[in-house]
């Protein structure tokens, strides 16, 4: 087995050496090199190829947020696991560096060198980094589409508004959701219910973030909420969620389930759900992320009547789970958010999305 390749950027000589020694023993993983600011680490993303970066956020000369999008012009599909340490200005900071592509969090313990906390954060570190090599993968293994990259509307555009929008998104989501509710008509009455890859500690943030940026309410979901006119729900960190009929009316199921794709919450278990619940009622989106999450789903979405829009590759931040919707051709459109918004709103003034049916027996 190929060892996978770690470089980790952190200012802290201490913290560095107890993250290489902490790595050490596990014989899948190697530590190729270290640095104390992203201008040290730059150069070492050609020399060395790693595979995973380990970032602190607070550095000198190049901090976090500067070195993620540096390194992401370097190598888009390389996985930056944030490592800081998790104040209030910190998890706002770690939020921007989520949205500027980093692909998860992880807090700092404050007894790094402790036993106990040491063993726990060797246990994520090396699950996060295990999952992570695995999606960069994935999102290499989606290649180009040549003329597919963006696609103007199929022919085969519904006829009746859709009764739910269900839209999963991963590595760089934040920033588009932004866009695409932005853009969605402040009239259009169709519930949103999103699932972003995010840890549960931003979910909640992304929400209050997402309702200043658009001018409407988005809220963290819970469990049995009713999906009323206008709604837009973000599924919470950590958990699955699926649309039901609760009494007559669509609403809000979570669950802990095992995670899919290596993801909890995952994009297939919202598609599932509202492809069986809504067929042809069901609009879903892909936008930009790394991996294929969403794409089983998007297969039962269509082959239920159900349509998908998906984000194009110039605007994604990573276009491995919209590429591998368009490559199978499962994709009606492909598009910029400000265009999905666009295309939502056209097909959502179709009719007024009646979201109250009655209740489907198994």
């Amino acid at each position: 087995m190929t060892e996978i390749r770690v470089l980790i950027v952190d200012d802290s000589a201490v913290s560095t050496k107890l993250l290489t020694k902490l790595l050490s023993p596990l014989t899948d993983l190697e530590v190729v090199g270290t640095a104390a600011n992203g201008k040290l680490a730059l150069p070492l993303i050609g020399q060395l190829r790693p595979d995973v970066v380990i970032l602190d956020l607070e550095m000198p000369v190049m901090n976090g947020l500067e070195t993620i999008v540096a390194m992401k012009q370097l190598a888009p599909h390389l996985p930056i696991i944030m490592l800081s340490a998790l104040t209030a200005e910190g998890g706002a900071l770690a939020l921007e560096a989520l949205e500027k592509g980093a692909a998860d969090y992880i807090a700092k313990p404050g007894g790094l060198g402790s036993l106990a906390s040491s063993t726990e954060l060797r246990r994520v570190l090396h699950q996060k980094i295990l999952q992570y090599t695995h999606l960069a993968q994935l999102a290499g293994a989606s290649g180009p589409c040549s003329s597919e990259e963006r696609a103007p509307i199929s022919s085969d555009r519904p006829r009746t508004a859709p009764e739910v929008i269900a839209i999963g998104s991963s590595t760089g989501g934040p920033q588009a959701l932004a866009k695409l509710l932005q853009g969605i008509a402040p009239t259009m009455m169709t519930p949103i219910v999103i699932v972003q890859h995010m840890p549960p500690e931003f979910t909640k943030v992304l929400a209050t973030r997402l309702s200043s940026q658009c001018g409407r309410r988005v809220e963290e979901a819970f469990d049995g909420a009713v999906l009323s006119p206008g709604s837009i729900w973000v599924a919470p960190g950590d958990y699955h969620l699926t649309i039901q009929m609760i009494g007559s009316e669509l609403g809000i199921r979570l669950t802990q389930k095992p995670p899919e794709n290596s993801c909890r919450p995952s994009v297939d278990p919202l598609f599932r759900s509202v492809a069986e619940l809504l067929g042809q009622g069901a609009l879903g989106i892909i936008l930009t992320g790394m991996g294929k999450d969403g794409f089983e789903g998007a297969k039962q979405l269509r082959a239920s009547g159900g349509s998908l829009l998906v984000q194009d590759k110039s605007t994604s931040v990573i276009w491995g789970m919209p590429g591998f919707a368009v490559k199978a051709g499962l994709a009606q459109a492909v598009l910029s958010p400000d265009h999905l918004a666009a295309e939502i709103n056209l097909r959502a003034q179709t009719r007024a999305g009646d979201i109250s049916r009655k209740k489907v027996s198994n």
